[in-house]
């Protein structure tokens, strides 16, 4: 991808413990929030969110890990 040069971003998955984003070498690498019930990101399982990746018209993203506290 870094011989290359036009990937900008990579976007991967998740687990339900662990998340990042982070740009290595000029390459944004994204490791998604798991969404959805049940998320063991807390313990008790009260906490999921998302990866929010917004594109504008010239290509450019803009990636975001977000968390939102449900009342189980």
């Amino acid at each position: 991808m870094k011989k290359l040069g036009s990937t900008k971003n990579l976007i991967s998955a998740h687990d339900h413990l662990n998340d990042f984003s982070l740009v290595y070498q000029g390459i944004r690498l994204t490791y998604g929030v798991k969404t959805g019930n049940g998320c063991s990101w807390w313990n008790d399982g009260s906490v999921n969110g998302y990866t929010k990746i917004a594109v504008n018209e010239e290509g450019k993203a803009a990636i975001s890990q977000n968390y939102v506290e449900v009342n189980i």
